[in-house]
């Protein structure tokens, strides 16, 4: 049978195009090449930041109701840019609101009338209760103040949603709330009990709550103190009980039995509980649509199921920003050059920062390479990377920070 000339071109046509198409499909890309091409780099001189990076995140800010930083803990440069772009974002964009993995009962007294935007008074809880911050540097208290400054916002800025490290300044803090003598010798003699551990942050080496308490030992205060839903003494009381159970659980899972997930399943679920709550306090004084930004560790803020093999914090808020017509982002950090080896990353991130004191890489450019496997010896755990977070932060030089407040505690 003859083959009409339409099918004959037809023929070459295709042969031709899947011509061209063999190298395009089999071609790869430089992942070193593609980092350094969205690369963008902060600067930081005589205490001013500048450079292309600030404008780059300038940009992301103003789209999102959720910034996200997912923190190396206690770096004192992180901190430090951290209340720089909370004071932009508040002037520029009305954040008003930051989040930190600290103790929801903590974080009540830092935004408490009498200490709000007043370093001295931060300080002094600080020294005052020496175990109770979760992270206790210098920067990350003056953070803490900053933001109770500089926030407009009628409600407490400071949004702690993770358990309480320390127990003492709850429990003195029920003994003031105790509506009987009963009571209150039950809240003296537990508070009396966790100040033996929690007065000294530098030397000491045991946790009250993670180490010695068992959930049973708070399980007369519901019943003595009654308190109403959503009272101070009720607020407390639930902080002492799920902090105990997902330390216990997670003491008891090293140990051998199986209440690790359950451990890292509530608590990462209450931080998402606490977060809605302060979320309506601050719809309910007003802001129809708080803007937050949010500093947390990498295992709560990156998006998905992250190592902790539950739906991760950051996830929450992602999906949460898209309900509400905004997005969020995420950035990712790391510390480079740093005089404690233990916190450098090497590899590809040392080997791509730029010269600057900070250096951010744009990882969403990269995800369509990523998706189709076009990126040269991309491991499985930088390809989860790039669709986890949207950018990294170098950190060039990053150290932790000082702890001059909680070590003027020690007597």
């Amino acid at each position: 049978m003859k083959r009409s000339i339409k099918s004959i071109i037809g023929t070459l046509l295709t042969g031709l195009l899947w011509g061209f198409a063999i190298p395009l499909l089999s071609q790869t890309f430089s992942f070193d090449s593609l980092l350094v091409a969205n690369r963008y780099e902060i600067n930081l001189e005589e205490g001013r930041y500048s450079g292309s990076g600030l404008k780059f995140l300038a940009e992301k800010a103003a789209e999102s109701q959720f910034f996200c930083i997912c923190e190396e803990h206690n770096v004192r440069e992180l901190n430090d840019l951290s209340s720089f772009l909370f004071n932009e974002y508040h002037n520029l964009y009305k954040y008003n609101y930051l989040v930190l993995e600290q103790g929801v009962a903590i974080s009540s007294l830092y935004g408490a009338t009498e200490n709000r935007g007043d370093p001295a008074a931060i300080a002094d809880i600080a020294r005052r209760y020496p175990q109770s911050p979760t992270f206790a540097t210098d920067e990350e208290l003056g953070l803490i103040a900053t933001v109770g400054r500089i926030s407009t916002s009628t409600i407490n800025p400071v949004w702690g949603v993770d358990q309480d490290l320390g127990a003492l300044h709850i429990l003195e803090r029920l003994t003031e709330l105790a509506p009987d003598k009963k009571a209150y010798d039950k809240a003296k003699s537990l508070a009396d009990m966790a100040r033996r551990y929690e007065m000294d942050r530098i030397n000491g080496d045991t946790l009250f709550l993670a180490m010695k308490a068992t959930p049973e030992l708070f399980d007369e205060l519901p019943e003595l103190f009654n308190p109403k839903a959503g009272s101070e003494e009720a607020m407390l009381i639930e902080a002492l009980e799920r902090t105990t159970r997902i330390y216990y659980n997670n003491y008891l899972g090293r140990t051998g039995q199986l209440t690790l997930y359950e451990s890292s399943r509530e608590r990462e679920h209450s931080m998402k509980l606490r977060f809605m709550e302060s979320y309506r306090k601050a719809q309910s004084s007003g802001e129809t649509l708080p803007i937050v930004m949010v500093k947390m560790g990498h295992y709560h803020l990156f998006r998905g199921i992250y190592r902790l093999n539950v739906p991760t914090f950051g996830n929450f808020l992602s999906e949460f920003a898209v309900s509400n017509g905004m997005s969020s982002f995420v950035i990712s950090s790391y510390v480079i050059e740093g005089p404690e080896e233990w916190r450098n990353s090497g590899g590809v991130l040392a080997e791509v920062a730029g010269d600057a004191a900070f250096t951010l890489i744009d990882f969403r450019p990269l995800r369509a390479y990523a998706n189709q496997n076009k990126i040269d010896k991309l491991s499985d755990g930088w390809k989860s990377l790039i669709f986890s977070t949207d950018a990294a932060l170098i950190i060039r030089g990053g150290q932790t920070g000082s702890y001059e407040i909680v070590k003027s505690a020690v007597k």
